[in-house]
């Protein structure tokens, strides 16, 4: 379950087990490098290869992932604070941090009303919870988001527990947001339909997220 630790347990957390039950198994491309290509700023938080725990189909153009996606935001992330631990101290527990993301817009898809101005974005911590002071900076970006709930909901777990994880958001996949670069799109995602936005009007791939949505 962690890639560095050799004796560490042997054994799934239960919530692991809840939801790989729920995914289907693919082969998922994934960044050989935490710097992004040409110079561009890092724009994942991982230093090395990850694993996803919450698996979505790949996604071949922008309508498609905009139409899975629970919804489509243009924002920033204003605080990041230590967030909820899944697992005990024995088993090394995945840490994750609690992003508040600020929305100014809805791009696509939709949110509940209490999440409208303001949402709580969970980031897995796969370093551990001294990685938070690595996360990078993000400023104004797309996020595409989905609900923790609909996860919970797709997994089969109770009623209680769906609606206590519909108050958690993630993004879509690791590489599902691009971030404003002096009015520059970039993109971590190298392969996905993210890709061929880096680079380009920032303006201009927001309102083209925007009609992928319609």
């Amino acid at each position: 379950m962690n890639a560095n630790t050799p004796n560490g347990p042997t054994h799934l957390h239960q919530f692991d087990i809840d939801h790989i039950n729920a995914y289907d198994y693919r082969l998922l491309p994934l960044p050989s490098s935490a710097d992004g290509p040409h110079g561009q700023p890092r724009l994942l938080p991982w230093r090395g290869v990850v694993a996803s725990t919450e698996v979505e189909p790949l996604h071949a153009t922008l309508g498609e992932m905009v139409a899975s996606a629970d919804a489509v935001v243009r924002g920033r992330v204003i605080a990041v604070v230590p967030g909820r631990v899944f697992g005990s101290r024995s088993d090394r527990p995945l840490h994750y941090a609690s992003a508040t993301l600020e929305v100014e817009a809805i791009l696509a898809g939709a949110l509940a009303p209490a999440h409208r101005s303001s949402l709580t974005l969970e980031i897995p911590l796969f370093d551990g919870p001294s990685s938070i002071a690595d996360l990078p900076v993000w400023g104004e970006s797309v996020f595409v988001l989905r609900n923790k709930g609909t996860s919970a909901r797709a997994a089969g777990l109770s009623r209680s527990k769906v609606a206590a994880e519909s108050a958690y958001y993630r993004l879509l996949t690791f590489a599902a947001l691009v971030v404003n670069s002096d009015g520059v799109a970039l993109t971590a995602d190298e392969s996905g339909p993210l890709a061929a936005l880096s680079g380009r009007s920032f303006e201009a791939v927001v309102a083209d997220i925007r009609n992928a949505g319609r």
